[in-house]
This record gives structure tokens, sequence and C-alpha cells, in this order.
């Protein structure tokens, strides 16, 4: 029996993850402007969908939910921030109230 040997397979180096630095604190509040325009009450938008969205967009939903959620913060009808979803509905809310109408 002829004995052959096979060339050694040598595993390429795996990529180093590089570690986000962390730039804000854990208890920070953000501060937004947000533009807002008259509503007229003949039509209001009544659903956002929160599937397809971009990593950055994802990031800042959890970290608003994490700190709303963290915050004990609730619902305009006394219901606890349990859910992203709770969450956006929160700040929309906060917007609404603080526009006179």
């Amino acid at each position: 029996m002829k004995r052959t040997e096979l060339p050694s397979v040598s595993e390429p180096p795996k990529p180093q993850k590089r570690k986000r630095k962390k730039t804000y604190k854990s208890d920070s509040v953000v501060t937004a402007e947000v533009p807002v325009k008259k509503v007229y009450h003949g039509y209001a938008t009544e659903s956002v969908f929160l599937r397809r969205l971009t990593v950055n967009q994802k990031r800042g939903l959890s970290l608003m939910f994490q700190g709303v959620s963290g915050a004990d913060k609730r619902l305009a009808n006394n219901r606890v921030v349990k859910h992203p979803v709770d969450a956006m509905r929160w700040l929309l809310e906060q917007i609404s109230d603080s526009v006179p109408e």
C-alpha cells in the first residue's frame, strides 16, 4: 500500500471583533428637534411598520425602549411600556402632548 501525504490545511485567522466604544451614559437623556405641522382632523396616519428597520434604526428603537421601560413610563391609558412598539406609542404621545391643538 502506497502512503501519500496530504498537504496540511491551516485555518485562516479569525477576524477580531471590534469593540464599540460606549459613547453614552446608561441613564442619559436624548433631546431631539422634531418638525411638526398642523394636522387636520380629517386625516390621521394609523399604522407604522417597524419590521423593515435599518441596523441604526433598530439600535435607536432598542435604546429608546430600554430607557422608557427602565424609567417605568406609562402610556396615556396607564398601560406600562413593555414592548418596543409601546415605547414608540409613548414617544408619539409625548410629541402630541407637547404641541397645542
